[in-house]
């Protein structure tokens, strides 16, 4: 007799890093500090758009920062994250450079922002989360 077998698909592992960075732009979208740092590693390196680097930066204080920063201009901001590259390295590591743009209220005066984020993915248990990442501001304002 013949059996149909049903076995878990994990999803593409293309997908899963999207997810990873869908992450991003929800939890900035949202202000959520935990939902932001719940896409890093424990520990992480992280330089962030001032050009400082956190080295084996924790998921507290990676929600830490980005609660103070939402705290600012960047208060009733809104982000879009745009995958421009995506190469896996090997089985459990994935470079991904994105294009992120932050549109922002200064002086009642929308501005909008835009950075090239370098990344490092790692595949840990059922997910890919970010080892590296680092910001670079891209300089003028529109």
């Amino acid at each position: 007799m013949h059996r149909n077998t049903h076995r878990y698909h994990a999803a593409d592992k293309v997908e899963q890093v999207k997810a990873c960075i869908a992450r991003l732009e929800t939890s900035w979208n949202h202000h959520n500090p935990y939902l932001w740092a719940s896409a890093f590693t424990e520990p992480c390196h992280y330089i962030d758009g001032a050009g400082n680097y956190h080295r084996d930066w924790t998921n507290a204080q990676n929600a830490r920062q980005h609660e103070q920063v939402w705290a600012t201009a960047f208060l009733n901001s809104r982000a879009q994250f745009l995958v421009e590259s995506l190469e896996f390295i090997d089985d459990q590591n994935c470079m991904v450079i994105l294009h992120c743009t932050i549109v922002h209220t200064v002086a009642h005066q929308e501005r909008s922002m835009e950075t090239f984020i370098s990344t490092l993915l790692q595949h840990q248990g059922q997910e890919w989360l970010i080892l590296y990442f680092q910001n670079t501001l891209h300089r003028g304002h529109k």
